[in-house]
């Protein structure tokens, strides 16, 4: 009988260590001190209590790797892993940890990239460090969301300066102030922080003051032409082309100022006239006065002038007929 219940308990190890049952093994092991001496003497027995001490050592490692994977501690996952490997444990658990491990590595990885984008402001690291991210899933990261946010203020910033730059090729004043002002307003005139907007900046400042200088010069241009004042006109017209003002832009002023030369010449004439008291000079520079349409009080004296010069002619004339 004792015979048959020892055999039962080493046929039952055998199943247990060939299966690498634990539970069976631990049963067995404990019925195993009902064989002559526990049978510590039996290889079956020995190799069945180290195969357990195997599986409860694996057991534990296992639960290591759990708890690490749970709390996705890099260190405690490494050491559990290192653990495992030295066992040459094969295990479905082993393989999610290194996963895991890679993973975390990963998202380290793309983590020191976004911070190393933002910290240079570079468009291209930033866009592609933020796609990696996304593909990880780190979207809730806060590194994300400051490169994401940089990213956002980097396209505003792009944005304001083409909008400066089209005011530029446009020429329009009042866009050009408009987006200066919202450059100031974003600190984008700060050169040493963005010394690629300086050369955009610059000549945003340079064409505005010259569109400016050039509309004051009309301004004035315009009043002169609306007098008659020529010396007034002549420094419009050099102010003007001092400013860059256009010829074509200019003609009309140009038209007045030979009219008011002309006037000016007649008036001249009159007044050289005047101080002839000859008829003929007289009624020839107040004809080309009227030609020219020139007015002053000038041509009032030169008038009464030329009346008494032909009364004195007719006055000799009747003397001499007489």
């Amino acid at each position: 009988m004792k015979q048959k219940r020892h055999k039962e308990i080493l046929v039952a190890l055998e199943k247990a260590l060939t299966g690498r049952n634990g539970e069976e093994l631990e049963h067995w092991l404990n019925q195993a001190s009902e064989l002559p001496f526990k049978g510590v003497h039996l290889k079956i027995v020995r190799d069945s209590t180290a195969a357990l001490e195997v599986i409860r050592e694996e057991r534990r490692v296992e639960k290591l790797l759990q708890d690490a994977i749970e709390a996705r501690e890099i260190n405690g996952l490494l050491g559990a892993i290192k653990t495992a490997e030295e066992m040459k444990m094969l295990s479905a658990t082993l393989d999610n940890a290194k996963s895991l491990v890679s993973r975390i590595q990963d998202e380290a990885k793309c983590k020191d990239a976004l911070a190393a984008a933002v910290s240079s402001r570079n468009e291209a690291a930033l866009t592609s460090a933020a796609a990696k991210a996304r593909e990880l899933s780190l979207v809730d990261t806060a590194e994300f969301k400051q490169a994401n946010a940089l990213l956002e203020r980097i396209r505003l910033e792009n944005e304001a300066v083409g909008q400066l730059q089209s005011a530029i090729d446009s020429e329009d004043m009042n866009e050009l102030q408009a987006y200066l002002q919202q450059m100031v307003e974003m600190g984008l005139d700060d050169g040493a922080r963005f010394p690629q907007f300086v050369s955009t900046i610059t000549s945003a400042k340079k064409l505005l003051a010259s569109l400016k200088a050039k509309g004051s010069a009309l301004q004035a241009l315009a009043k002169a032409c609306n007098g008659t004042d020529l010396a007034a006109l002549e420094n419009a017209l050099a102010d003007a082309a001092a400013a860059g003002v256009a010829a074509a832009d200019m003609a009309g002023a140009k038209e007045k100022h030979a009219e008011l030369t002309a006037k000016a010449a007649a008036l001249a004439k009159v007044s050289a006239a005047i101080n002839s008291e000859l008829l003929a000079d007289i009624t020839a520079a107040l004809a080309n006065a009227a030609k020219v349409g020139a007015t002053g009080e000038i041509l009032s004296r030169a008038k009464q002038l030329k009346g008494q010069l032909e009364a004195r002619q007719a006055a000799v004339e009747e003397l001499n007929a007489a």
